[in-house]
């Protein structure tokens, strides 16, 4: 199995939190997700290299698609992620903090 971004040229971060808070909110978190839970859907697209978890962790945060509201719990940004405000309508986040 061919992971997404690799061997495609320069990789589009941008497009990679794209794919990983698509993830995140197909696995039913909509409004907040737990570090350790982010942690985990990471590793499910990008590896499980701590470094890299947190590199994505950071690149999420700086591109606001998550804010860090304590240490161990994120707050999704709907503006950021597209289709989720049509998720919302549908289906109420699933996940409990």
């Amino acid at each position: 199995m061919e992971r997404p971004h690799q061997g495609k040229g320069k990789m589009n971060p941008e497009r990679v939190c794209n794919d990983l808070m698509n993830n995140i909110i197909c696995h039913g978190w909509r409004f907040q997700i737990t570090r350790k839970d982010l942690e985990t859907e990471i590793m499910k697209v990008r590896g499980i290299d701590p470094r890299t978890i947190a590199n994505w962790i950071k690149v999420l945060c700086k591109f606001e698609y998550l804010k860090q509201i304590s240490p161990i719990v994120f707050q999704i940004n709907p503006l950021r992620c597209k289709g989720i405000l049509e998720i919302l309508k549908e289906i109420p986040q699933t996940k409990i903090l």
